[in-house]
């Protein structure tokens, strides 16, 4: 449109403008439709956080699971222990 030569009468300016205002809508729809795809890829983004996120939870489980001196180490400084007893003390009583 920059290179089309402006016309002098209101009818010529009529039509440049409905030009310009079929490009202004047209790249409107051109932003929505990128806007709409970066949402979508911003939410898969979130989606891969929380699955990584609940990837790492479960690998520490695992490896509290396999290696229960971890738990046993965090007990000692508390008094109690892993071991379970012949006589369970039941601690709602």
């Amino acid at each position: 449109m920059p290179d089309e030569p402006v016309p002098d009468d209101a009818a010529g300016l009529r039509a440049a403008t409905a030009r310009l205002r079929a490009v202004v809508e047209a790249k409107g729809e051109q932003v929505a439709m990128l806007t709409a795809a970066l949402d979508a890829a911003l939410e898969l983004e979130l989606r891969l956080a929380e699955v990584e996120r609940r990837q790492e939870i479960q690998h520490g489980l695992k490896e509290i699971q396999y290696h229960p001196r971890l738990i046993e180490g965090c007990l000692a400084g508390t008094g109690l222990t892993l071991d379970q007893t012949e006589n369970p003390t039941d601690i709602m009583n």
